[in-house]
């Protein structure tokens, strides 16, 4: 329930339903996890990356959902170079290109950046970075904004 809430942009409802799956579970490393997920579109990336630590640390053969989460928070902590240690933790990298594309963006390394860019073509050449925007539930508008400059520093 949290998690389809938070994709349908009903972000407090989202937080809501996790913390009270936490608070019957809080061992539950998955429930952290979107938990975490949940804070980042909620605006509070710093409590976020609390979450995905402790998920981490229950699960240390953690998914690569679990990093792709730790490097979003970083990146809204503007702790690039961290997000980039986390995205590169994960085993299937490709599906965050995006944000691996932005990180590098924001760090000005526009070669990677590009690189990153060309692989999100590759996978879906019909991208358009005003439509991904727009889907993107986020609570406050300085972190749709601070993704959509990464992303046109990386050449969106």
């Amino acid at each position: 329930l949290g998690v389809s809430r938070m994709f349908m942009g009903r972000i407090d409802e989202s937080l809501d339903a996790l913390t009270q799956a936490e608070n019957l579970s809080p061992q539950y490393a998955d429930v952290l996890c979107s938990l975490s997920d949940s804070l980042i579109h909620g605006s509070d990336p710093a409590n976020a990356m609390i979450k995905i630590k402790q998920a981490i640390a229950l699960n240390p053969m953690a998914p690569d959902l679990y990093y792709w989460v730790a490097a979003g928070a970083s990146y809204f902590l503007h702790e690039f170079e961290l997000a980039l240690e986390y995205l590169n933790r994960m085993t299937h990298k490709r599906p965050a290109a995006r944000l691996t594309a932005a990180c590098h963006g924001m760090l000005g390394d526009i070669d990677r950046a590009r690189a990153f860019r060309a692989k999100v073509f590759e996978d879906n050449p019909s991208f358009d970075l005003e439509r991904w925007l727009a889907v993107l539930p986020h609570k406050e508008p300085w972190q749709t904004e601070l993704y959509r400059k990464g992303l046109e520093r990386a050449g969106f």
